[in-house]
């Protein structure tokens, strides 16, 4: 044999292997790369939108003063009755409504009652400014865990229960003795004398220093501003979802033909390995014959 099929032969033999690493090389990147494609391909974002519960310390924190929230006792019971019945977050609105009765029976020692229809009313209208019923049942039930927690707070009892003092009774009017009348002059007009004996009115004080729905009106809009905030914070996270969801699919496509081209490129590598194989069977038959 001489050197020039030796070499041929040792070429021959080297690109083989090269061929083979190569082939290999192609076939698990076009796999690697089209099962990921795949993969995006199908995936699909979040539909519902779930924003971050808020904190009661958050609630606490943010509290001002603000507009007063005053009972409303002219609604019938049978209104409330069918409310009840009508309203799919019934038992939230009881969770809620009895944090709320009971911090302004507590503080305002029984002086005031929460009319409940009114409650609810107001309930009501928080829960319309939302359209979606994964975002109500959200929200009503952070806001009646929020109450829950937030009206037992010492700082918010103080804002409203006075300390209880004792209480002097009034004292005894003295009456006003009428001097005796002198000659030529008329006696003291008994209706003057009747007005000066007379007690001073008593002003009956509030139990309360400030009133204690003007608190709970507090918790509800420091509530309504940071759920807002983290509703606001989770469209715009779904919003960027959607993005890139939208980028990676673009991608994927891309990726999807890049791997269709090399995988294209290992057939190619495998017939020209097929090729060289056949070319030395042949040479190696005809060398013997």
């Amino acid at each position: 044999m001489s050197i020039i099929q030796k070499l041929e032969n040792t070429y021959v033999a080297i690109l083989r292997v090269v061929v083979i690493a190569v082939a290999t090389i192609l076939l698990v990147v076009a796999a690697i790369l089209g099962v990921a494609a795949l993969k995006d391909m199908l995936h699909t974002p979040q539909e519902h939108i779930e924003p971050g519960s808020v904190d009661t310390k958050d609630v606490l924190a943010d509290i001002n003063p603000a507009e007063r929230l005053t009972p409303d006792a002219t609604q019938a019971a049978s209104r409330e009755q069918a409310s009840e019945k009508a309203n799919p977050y019934a038992a939230d609105y009881e969770k809620a409504y009895a944090a709320v009765a009971a911090f302004v029976d507590k503080t305002s020692r029984s002086t005031l009652k929460l009319d409940k229809l009114h409650f609810f009313k107001a309930m009501d209208e928080n829960l319309n400014e939302y359209d979606s019923d994964a975002v109500k049942a959200n929200y009503i039930s952070g806001l009646a865990e929020v109450f829950k927690n937030s009206l037992t707070d010492k700082r918010l009892i103080a804002r409203v229960e006075k300390p209880v003092t004792a209480r002097k009774a009034p004292a005894a009017p003295v009456p006003v003795a009428a001097p005796e009348p002198s000659d030529g002059e008329e006696g003291l007009d008994p209706s003057a004398e009747q007005m000066a004996a007379a007690p001073e009115p008593v002003v009956e004080e509030q139990p309360f220093k400030e009133s204690p729905y003007a608190v709970v009106n507090d918790v509800l809009n420091a509530y309504n501003k940071m759920f807002k905030r983290n509703l606001a914070d989770a469209l715009e996270r779904q919003n960027a979802a959607a993005t890139e969801h939208m980028i990676a699919k673009a991608s994927a496509s891309t990726r999807m033909y890049v791997a269709a081209g090399i995988f294209g490129t290992f057939l190619l590598v495998i017939f020209l390995m097929i090729a060289i194989r056949i070319e030395r069977n042949l040479k190696e038959i005809a060398a013997r014959s």
